[in-house]
């Protein structure tokens, strides 16, 4: 049976650890905030860029861009999946995985090529031998403007050298907490 003083230890643990988590719980919900604050920000530039892109579109001639190029037949599809470098993010990488998964078993395995930006997308691809043409890791620590340049240039050459034609973007958006 355990004595008084082993019990006073075990209590002093259990509150010792409980003001750790608590500090941990405090420091993760400011890294949330600010990092929502900052999204919240860019939403605004999306939704116009995205708005602009698609009023010019239109006025365009395709056969003076590449990237306008509307393949005859197509044949090879390239995913650019967007996932976490971590897991223990409860559906976040999942959710991701699955969707990518289920448009390829439309099209067939030989058919699929994949960008995937994030650690645990090209993990759980790599595995089960997906045609990837290229992974990206460590994205998200050091996010910026040259890395999403290079993405960008990387997909841009496999549809412009009818490696792929045509390319889907899997990604989650972020609606609140």
């Amino acid at each position: 049976m355990a004595n008084l003083k082993n019990i006073r230890s075990q209590i002093k643990s259990v509150t010792s650890i409980q003001k750790v988590t608590k500090a941990m719980k405090m420091v993760a919900a400011a890294k949330l905030r600010k990092s929502q604050e900052n999204m919240e920000k860019a939403r605004p530039y999306s939704k116009r860029i995205k708005d602009l892109i698609a009023s010019l579109i239109n006025d365009v001639d395709r056969n003076l861009l590449p990237l306008l190029k509307t393949p005859n037949e197509i044949s090879s599809y390239g995913f650019v999946v967007i996932t976490g470098d971590r897991g223990l993010a409860g559906s976040f990488n999942t959710n991701i995985i699955k969707t990518v998964e289920k448009e390829i078993e439309k099209i067939g395995k030989n058919n699929a090529y994949l960008f995937c930006i994030g650690k645990k997308g090209f993990e759980h691809f790599n595995k089960r031998n997906y045609n990837i043409l290229n992974h990206y890791q460590d994205f998200w620590g050091d996010l910026n403007y040259n890395d999403a340049i290079k993405i960008g240039l990387d997909v841009t050459n496999a549809y412009i050298s009818n490696q792929i034609d045509t390319v889907s973007i899997v990604y989650n958006y972020f609606k609140n907490t």
